[in-house]
């Protein structure tokens, strides 16, 4: 988790448009913690992202895309989740940080499948 949270600038900034959230990085750090400490026993989580536009410069980039969670319990896989996500990153320190995160809109699976895998770079040069 604490690896998780050192990908995000100290100023990081979220937002999750559908419930009118918006928190700095000790706000959110506090609420992942939490979410993920009371999982129930079992239960595994993963995440997935596909992206629709990346634009980078030498020190700051932007990325949209979606965001599938999914996991498995102990009766087998759970119901997957989608959700857009726009992202703001820094660089800086010799290395990339999240700025922001902004959760908006509604997505499905066929989404999901739509958008650009993660190493597929050569769409967005």
């Amino acid at each position: 988790m604490e690896r998780y949270l050192a990908l995000h600038d100290p100023d990081f900034i979220w937002v999750r448009a559908d419930e009118a959230i918006i928190e700095g990085l000790a706000e959110y750090g506090a609420r992942i913690r939490e979410s993920f400490a009371n999982l129930p026993a079992g239960i595994t989580v993963h995440l997935a992202f596909r992206f629709t536009e990346r634009i980078a410069g030498a020190g700051m980039a932007s990325e949209r895309g979606i965001a599938r969670m999914s996991g498995t319990g102990p009766r087998g896989p759970l119901p997957a989740r989608y959700t857009r996500f726009h992202t703001i990153a820094r660089h800086g320190d010799g290395r990339w940080r999240l700025l922001v995160d902004y959760e908006g809109g509604t997505a499905d699976e066929a989404d999901f499948d739509a958008a650009y895998a993660v190493e597929d770079l050569t769409v967005f040069k």
